[in-house]
């Protein structure tokens, strides 16, 4: 079968011209359109066409970690602040704080946590497929 490579920017691992004594790829580079990294902690990058090397597990570990921490503090700063009956002196936050508590009052009137949560499995049945 024969494949054609894509040409991104201007960019491509392909070299074309293969032969017995010459590989078709750029260094590093395998497959078919040699979008597979020979080196096992590379990885293709779509958008450049070209191998990267993959991020540690620590830095990975570390981003994941403080993006749940930091949703984690946000939200429970708003839930804090929907059901206390603190109120800020300046007058701009003390209207969005009443707005935020209408808000929420408005969500649990109609109902909307089963309504959301029927929709998020929806989603992910559709992205599944």
């Amino acid at each position: 079968a024969l494949y054609e490579c894509e040409v991104r920017d201007g960019v491509s691992p392909c070299l074309g011209g293969c032969s017995l004594h010459f590989g078709c790829c750029e260094e590093g580079h395998a497959g078919p359109v040699c979008e597979v990294c020979v080196d096992q902690y590379h990885y293709f990058d779509w958008v450049t066409a070209s191998c990267r090397a993959c991020p540690s597990l620590g830095g990975s570990i570390g981003k994941a970690v403080g993006l749940v921490l930091g949703l984690a503090l946000l939200f429970g700063g708003l839930a804090w602040t929907v059901r206390s009956s603190w109120l800020p002196e300046r007058q701009s936050a003390r209207s969005l704080v009443k707005f935020v508590r209408r808000q929420a009052l408005m969500w649990r009137q109609a109902a909307m946590t089963g309504k959301a949560k029927i929709l998020l499995s929806t989603m992910q049945l559709l992205w599944a497929a």
